[in-house]
């Protein structure tokens, strides 16, 4: 993780209440890593030339007493990376188990959520996904959010219900986005 990254966690440490940042933390760094092992294995799809690093980007805000964090990388998304990094008939078999009436994409992110090893198999790794997708929702965030090519789901905690959406048109990567509640849901606004 880079200096900026680590100022902006800094700043964040003590708005939110202790165990929803160790898991924010945790996601973040997941979210990173992700991106870093990921995103980049081969050419996005996309005309022009293939990235030249390993790039992410991250973006915070604090608004109405909620705290969002979104990660961002312009890779190849989910649905063309989960059947580079793991077996065919594995993912075939996950897919298979959701709604046929649902995009490919959306399966895809669903899938990513249902497999519980990581690509490298070392124990000090975190879940990927899955992670990401637990940590706000077991400190009572505000939501949690997918979006990879042309899906996104969505679990609002205010509701505690899943949304998914397949588009028309893909985004070209991936972003993951959290929110949590300040600890004193101060309407003071702040970009970190």
């Amino acid at each position: 993780m880079d200096d900026e990254a680590n100022a902006a966690f800094d700043r964040i440490e003590g708005r939110i209440a202790p165990e929803a940042f160790k898991g924010m933390w945790r996601s973040f760094s997941e979210a990173l890593v992700n991106s870093v092992q990921h995103a980049y294995i081969e050419p996005r799809g996309t005309a022009g030339s293939r990235m030249r690093s390993k790039r992410w980007w991250m973006l915070t805000q604090e608004l109405e007493g909620e705290l969002t964090v979104m990660v961002c990388d312009l890779g190849i998304g989910i649905p063309r990376s989960l059947p580079l990094k793991w077996e065919e008939s594995v993912v075939a078999q996950l897919i298979s188990k959701f709604d046929s009436s649902k995009g490919p994409d959306v399966k895809a992110i669903r899938t990513a959520l249902e497999i519980s090893k990581t690509r490298t198999q070392e124990a000090h790794r975190g879940k990927g996904l899955p992670q990401i997708w637990q940590a706000v929702r077991e400190v009572s965030g505000r939501g949690v959010s997918i979006f990879s090519n042309r899906a996104r789901l969505t679990w609002n905690g205010a509701t505690d219900k899943e949304h998914e959406f397949e588009y028309s048109d893909s985004i070209k990567g991936t972003i993951v986005a959290w929110s949590v509640k300040t600890i004193d849901g101060d309407n003071n606004d702040h970009v970190y």
